[in-house]
């Protein structure tokens, strides 16, 4: 499948193709695929008398959302190299490639946006380049452009249309922009942010790339987690705890056990909203109990508390316990314009049971679940969803269609059941 889309994005532009160097292989992006991922290597080059300036050139990196990470920068190459992929890392900025059977190909240059969806387009004056990076002979005044593009669009035979390329931008841009200030402004595990850890640990146990500032978070959240007495915890607290410490990498072995005695000690018919968030935990902990079973059943009475929230809440948190097949075609999709969380719940119930909402039969009144989040809460100017205007990006209802783009996502590109809470 790469091979193909591949052929296809040179249709329209040619890959940025980069010069060979130091090699380690990984898994990343968007695909369960295992690549080589290069950071190109070179020699610094110095300008002296020996080595005369034979052209002066500029560089503009542009991201998937559009941002421009280096703006017309200023370069120059010398005798004996003559490399932009050279003279952009002489300059302080990472070049990242990948192997391929076309040569070597950049993937990501000052941080941009690594996704096996997308590529950097590479363009000389304004044009798409006939040669690849590497391959190209640097003149004088050229400008230079590189802009990640989706390689995988349906017009040239692939998957994703001009509402999967927005979501995409939309989730990256929350990564860049917004994920920071919810880190930086979540000062308790109790905090409803927590739902922006669940959404990294997803991210990441998917083998997206991208960056955040664990420092940060730990400065933030260090003592709450590390110094947090477990025996205080109760309901829904469970759930948040667990998903706190475990994006952030923390033991979780005496919680286990701490937990695994509440789960045992919690009365039959405990029918209250907070079950789905209390008893998630079990499945990522790989805790088993009789109880556990019964509470699984119980939990099913909190769509009859709550309505559609409670349904979408129940069905989230124990998807993996497959026992809602049989309801889904019934309840999935509903939509509830008072309520946004409720519809971006249905994302996550819909990943965790492997269902892509925007097939036809999903639509509502000629739109699928995904469109109608994004005419609702997008704001094309940010690229970036709000639930209210001056939301700032760290209000729970704004961080739970996050993490709804996000599960669709990772359904969407891995075609797989994907179970947010555990």
């Amino acid at each position: 499948m790469k091979k193909k889309v591949i052929l296809f994005a040179l249709a329209g532009s040619v890959l940025a193709l980069a010069s060979c160097t130091k090699s380690g292989t990984t898994t990343s992006g968007s695909n369960d695929v295992t690549t080589t991922i290069t950071s190109t290597v070179t020699t610094s080059v110095t300008t002296t008398e020996e080595d005369p300036v034979i052209a002066n050139y500029t560089v503009t990196v542009k991201d998937i959302d559009g941002e421009v990470l280096l703006d017309s920068l200023e370069l120059s190459t010398v005798e004996g190299s003559n490399s932009i992929i050279s003279d952009i890392e002489n300059a302080g900025y990472e070049v990242i490639s990948e192997d391929s059977q076309y040569g070597l190909f950049i993937k990501s240059i000052a941080g941009s946006v690594i996704d096996n969806n997308y590529y950097l387009a590479f363009n000389v004056n304004g044009k798409p380049a006939d040669v690849g990076a590497s391959s190209y002979e640097i003149k004088n005044g050229d400008a230079i452009e590189f802009e990640v593009q989706c390689l995988n669009t349906v017009e040239y035979g692939g998957q994703l249309d001009a509402t999967d390329i927005l979501v995409d931008k939309i989730i990256y841009s929350y990564l860049k922009n917004e994920l920071p200030n919810c880190i930086k402004n979540d000062t308790t595990y109790a905090s409803s942010d927590y739902w922006t850890y669940m959404t990294i640990n997803a991210l990441t146990d998917n083998l997206y790339d991208f960056s955040y500032d664990q420092s940060i978070i730990k400065a933030d959240l260090k003592e709450s987690i590390e110094n947090v007495d477990l025996s205080t915890l109760s309901g829904a607290n469970y759930g948040k705890y667990y998903w706190t410490a475990k994006a952030l990498g923390y033991d979780l072995s005496s919680f286990s056990e701490v937990y695994k005695e509440h789960i045992d000690s919690i009365s039959t018919q405990y029918s209250q909203y907070v079950t789905p968030f209390e008893i998630a935990p079990a499945y990522g902990l790989d805790l088993t109990s009789d109880n556990l079973k019964t509470l699984v059943k119980d939990a099913q009475l909190a769509s009859d508390q709550y309505g559609i929230d409670g349904l979408a809440w129940q069905i989230a948190a124990l998807a993996p316990y497959d026992k809602y097949h049989y309801t889904i075609l019934d309840v999935l999709n509903r939509r509830d314009e008072s309520n946004c969380t409720s519809n971006a719940l249905q994302l996550i119930d819909f990943a965790a049971l492997n269902v892509n909402p925007r097939e036809s039969d999903y639509e509502v009144e000629g739109l699928d679940l995904v469109e109608y989040i994004i005419d609702n809460f997008y704001d094309e100017t940010t690229n970036l969803v709000k639930v209210y205007k001056t939301d700032e990006g760290t209000n729970m209802s704004t961080n739970q269609v996050y993490a709804g783009l996000v599960s669709y996502k990772i359904q969407r590109d891995k075609q797989k059941a994907f179970y947010l809470f555990a």
